[in-house]
């Protein structure tokens, strides 16, 4: 029973002897001290609800004279977004109060490797949510060059559905990235618009999280609802006929923005008279919205009252043997309206026009 309790006793002074000898600076700290360090360390940052699942010293130099203890560890974390590798040096240095983390800084050669690999890809929320970020970005740069246009509104609202057609992520040298063709429609009173974007995602290794970069647009189409004749207050009659869609490319100069994709659609209004004379505005272009920018089109009829419509330096001649009267007019296309302006008046005044 002696025997017993002399052990007990002497095994107990033992593993205070160590660690007294430990703390004295005998002895580095053990692998649990290093991980604990680590850890609550402001050195290293690890993004909320990651988790530690396995912590190894892979090389380690003390030097006692010098005072110093540098441990090399690799470790594997688990985070509900991602899986992660690491590897790091942790350098200490002894002082009266025993060993002090001093440093801490990446460590990647040989069996001690850095990856991150996510766990899943972006949602359909998370893809409609940073274009519609980005595309109000990109919209209101716009508006603020040419403020007659803000009242289009925004592409990307309620009344806008979209739908991812196709996803791609691609591991590049340890980078992760994330690439999703959406198509989306967008429905206005006088034109529907269907486009296709790609937007482009890469996954941040730092924070476990994909970030949005940016998107292109990579197709956009119209389909108008104006073809017909609008009659005016003071009896002019504006007809309009819309033809084909033709696409200027996304890296057209567009109104002075470069970034904007700049399709568009032919068409042909004529001007009729009160009296009959009717001009013919073969040459308006007709913006299609787009999710970088939304621009109002218009015809313009002028006439000095002894030459006919002059535009683009071409002349256009009233039908039939009608003497050309003075028009000073221009008929404004929005997603929503389309307005009509009679500029040869002292007081300009917008009409919005009806079938």
């Amino acid at each position: 029973m002696k025997k017993s309790f002399f052990r007990l006793a002497l095994i107990a002074c033992l593993c205070f002897l160590v660690t007294l000898l430990s703390g004295c600076g005998l002895f580095p700290k053990g692998k649990r001290s290093l991980e604990k360090d680590l850890l609550e360390s402001d050195l290293l940052l690890l993004p909320i609800g990651a988790e530690v699942t396995e912590f190894e010293i892979v090389d380690r130099v003390t030097d006692r004279k010098a005072k110093t203890d540098v441990a090399t560890i690799s470790m594997e974390i688990d985070h509900p977004d991602a899986m992660a590798k690491r590897g790091y040096t942790m350098e200490y240095i002894l002082s009266d109060e025993g060993w002090t983390l001093e440093s801490v800084n990446d460590y990647e050669e040989g069996e001690v490797v850095w990856e991150t690999n996510p766990k899943s890809t972006p949602t359909e929320e998370e893809v409609f949510s940073a274009l519609q970020k980005a595309s109000r970005e990109a919209m209101d740069l716009y508006y603020a060059e040419y403020v007659q246009a803000s009242a289009c509104g925004y592409f990307f609202d309620e009344n806008c559905t979209m739908l991812v057609l196709q996803e791609d992520t691609v591991q590049t040298a340890g980078k992760h990235t994330y690439t999703a063709t959406v198509t989306t429609n967008r429905e206005w009173k006088n034109v529907k618009v269907t486009e296709t974007e790609e937007a482009h995602f890469v996954f941040n290794p730092k924070t476990f999280a994909w970030e949005f970069t940016d998107y292109v647009i990579l197709n956009v189409d119209a389909d108008w609802n104006i073809d017909g004749e609008y009659h005016t207050e003071a009896g002019v009659t504006i007809g309009v006929e819309v033809g084909e869609n033709v696409s200027a490319g996304s890296d057209a100069d567009y109104f002075g923005f470069d970034f904007v994709f700049a399709n568009k659609s032919k068409s042909v209004f004529t001007y009729t008279t009160a009296s009959g004379v009717t001009y013919t505005h073969a040459l308006t272009q007709l913006w299609i919205p787009c999710s970088k920018g939304i621009a109002t089109s218009a015809a313009n009829f002028e006439t000095d009252g002894t030459k006919g419509l002059w535009l683009g330096g071409v002349e256009f001649v009233p039908d039939g043997t009608k003497p050309i009267e003075p028009v000073n007019a221009q008929v404004t296309i929005y997603p929503e309206k389309i307005t009509y302006q009679d500029q040869s008046l002292s007081v300009y005044r917008k009409e919005i026009l009806s079938k």
